[in-house]
This record gives C-alpha cells, sequence and structure tokens, in this order.
C-alpha cells in the first residue's frame, strides 16, 4: 500500500527544484541582464534555506525508523555516484583530474554529504528543546564564518551555515499551514516581489551582502570583515526565512498536475546538474542570446530538464543507484 502524501509539500519541493534548475543553469550564464541577475539572486537568497528547510521537516520519523544506517549509507552512496558523474564529465570535457573532489566539496554534491552529518545529528537534537539548540546552531554558523579552516573540506561550512535551517523544519508544526489565508498570502507576494525590486534596482549598493549567500568561505575571503560578515550572515537568515515563509504562503494546498513532480527531487537534483555541465562544456550559452531572451530560454530548458529527469524511467534507474546498498543488505541475508 503507497504511503499517504501531503500534495502541499510535493508542490513546494516542485517549485524549490524548479528554482534550483534554473538558478543552476543561469548560473554560468555569460549574458545577464539587469532583471535576469536580480532574479538570479533572487533566487539564490532563500532556495536552498528553503530545500534545506524542507528536508529538516521530512526528516522528522526518522528517530522511530529502525534502519537508520542504511539511511546514512544512502547519502553517502549518492554523494560519492553524484561527484564520479560530475567528475567523469569534466574529465570527458577538460582531460581533467580533480583528487581531492571526495573532500573537498564545492559543488551541487554537498548536500547530499550535508544531509548524510544532518543526519547524524538528529537522534541527538531530538532530545533538545529547539528555543536553545536553533540559537546554538545559528551562532556556530555566524561564527565559522570567521575561520577560514571551515570551508570547502567536507563542506564544513555549507554544513554548519545551513544547519539552523534544516533544525527548523525539523521542529516545524505542519498544522501552520492550516491557518493560511488570503491576507496572508497578499502579504507575502508582497513580501517576495519587494525582496526582487530590490535586488533589480539596487543590486550594486548591496553587492558585499550577496558575497555571504553560498556559504562556502570564510568572511575573510569575501574580503568583508568579521563583524560586517556576522551582521550579514545574521540578516540573511532572517531574509531568507522570510522569503521561505512567503512562499510556502503561496503554494497551493491541493493536488496538480506537477505534484508528482515533488515526489522525485533527488533525481532530478543529480541529474539537471550533469545536464548542465554538458551544456556548459559544449557551450550552448552562446545560442541563447542574451538579456531577456535568454532568460526565456533558460526558463523553457529548466522546465525540460525537470521533466525528463522526473519521468518514471529515469526516476527508476536513478532510485535503483542510489539504493544499491539496500540491494547488498538484501543478498547478505538471503545468503545467511
Amino acid at each position: 500500500m503507497q504511503k499517504h502524501r501531503d500534495p502541499y509539500w510535493d508542490n513546494l519541493k516542485f517549485v524549490l527544484i524548479f528554482l534550483v534548475v534554473l538558478g543552476h543553469f543561469l548560473m554560468p550564464a555569460p549574458a545577464k541582464g539587469q532583471f535576469t541577475r536580480a532574479l538570479y539572486y533572487w533566487i539564490y537568497i532563500f532556495h536552498m534555506q528553503a530545500f534545506v528547510f524542507v528536508s529538516g521537516y521530512t526528516s522528522k520519523n526518522y528517530v522511530r525508523k529502525k534502519r537508520k544506517q542504511e539511511k546514512l549509507t544512502g547519502f553517502l552512496v549518492t554523494f560519492v555516484f553524484f561527484t564520479i558523474c560530475i567528475e567523469i564529465i569534466e574529465f570527458i570535457f577538460t582531460q581533467g583530474i580533480r583528487p581531492k573532489i571526495l573532500y573537498k566539496v564545492t559543488g551541487a554534491p554537498w548536500y547530499m554529504l550535508a544531509m548524510f552529518f544532518w543526519y547524524l545529528l538528529i537522534p541527538f537534537v531530538s532530545r533538545i528543546r529547539p528555543a536553545v539548540s536553533i540559537p546554538v546552531a545559528i551562532m556556530a554558523a555566524v561564527v565559522c564564518g570567521m575561520f577560514p579552516e571551515c570551508g570547502s573540506f567536507l563542506s564544513m561550512s555549507r554544513v554548519i551555515v545551513f544547519f539552523p535551517a534544516f533544525l527548523a523544519g525539523y521542529y516545524f508544526d505542519g498544522a501552520w499551514i492550516k491557518k493560511i489565508n488570503r491576507k496572508s498570502r497578499f502579504f507575502s507576494w508582497a513580501v517576495l516581489i519587494t525582496c526582487f525590486a530590490v535586488l533589480f534596482f539596487w543590486r550594486d549598493a548591496v553587492s558585499d551582502f550577496l558575497k555571504i549567500i553560498y556559504a562556502k568561505s570564510s568572511y575573510d575571503a569575501l574580503d568583508i570583515s568579521n563583524m560586517t560578515g556576522c551582521i550579514y550572515r545574521l540578516l540573511w537568515y532572517g531574509i531568507s526565512a522570510l522569503m521561505t515563509f512567503s512562499l510556502m504562503n503561496v503554494i497551493p494546498k491541493k493536488r496538480l498536475l506537477i505534484t508528482y513532480v515533488g515526489e522525485r527531487t533527488l533525481s532530478i537534483y543529480i541529474v539537471h546538474r550533469l545536464i548542465r555541465d554538458v551544456f556548459k562544456y559544449l557551450d550552448l550559452y552562446r545560442y541563447l542570446g542574451s538579456g531577456i531572451q535568454m532568460l526565456a530560454l533558460c526558463v523553457l530548458i529548466s522546465c525540460v530538464v525537470v521533466y525528463v529527469a522526473s519521468v518514471t524511467p529515469i526516476f527508476n534507474i536513478v532510485n535503483s543507484i542510489l539504493r544499491i546498498n539496500t540491494f547488498f543488505r538484501r543478498n547478505s541475508q538471503a545468503v545467511r
């Protein structure tokens, strides 16, 4: 019997994975106009914070599950598989090999490694009140930016910086969704549009602040002082939280044609990055033009990639690879 899923969360995951895909396709685009650049930063200010929040929310039952080790192994298998695929593509096009890639993590696979560490901590944080654990996690995230050593090694910077969002999702009461009304939706749209307007009209004025949103470098590496970096990181947490809850406020609660895509975000997350890399190495961006035309084509390409990566055959192939640890467990039990 198939487990009942709340369509609201799958709708939210669909929107977020689309923003992830679009953001990754826009990142290497050489000819971003003012509107496209504002949209790119608008996405990056909150989309991963929001995705990590949802991941935290969906991890609530982890403590009660029997095969915790299987879940943790799955994250590591996914991380290694994803990283190797990216390296194969890079080697094909550049003949270059990065021997440190499995522990100097800067690209998209960081998320799977972070999930491993966050799930590892769930049994401990589940015993602590959120009024204690979340402030401590935020303090650790703010302070870690002062240390250059806390960077891409095992993606420690991102693991620590995004952990408060994971905790917030883990402690979040889903009953809040039922309280959404039209007035709050109006306010939410106003917040999202205002944030975009600020980035469109005053991006240069907030350029130093925007350095902080990638969460992979120390304040010194970003050429900002520790005090400024701490303030920016706290400000970023506030803005991204406001944007995340604003987006959550405008997500439909009923099942839609695209709802099923939200059930398959992992395969999309992996496949889209591989397609994007091939797209970049083949220098296909030169055919997209610039400005609004380039943005429109990137949106169209992102839609196609999300659809292709979510179709059942692709989803099943990726899922079977990522569950190889389950295969070995079953075989070992059969041998016994």
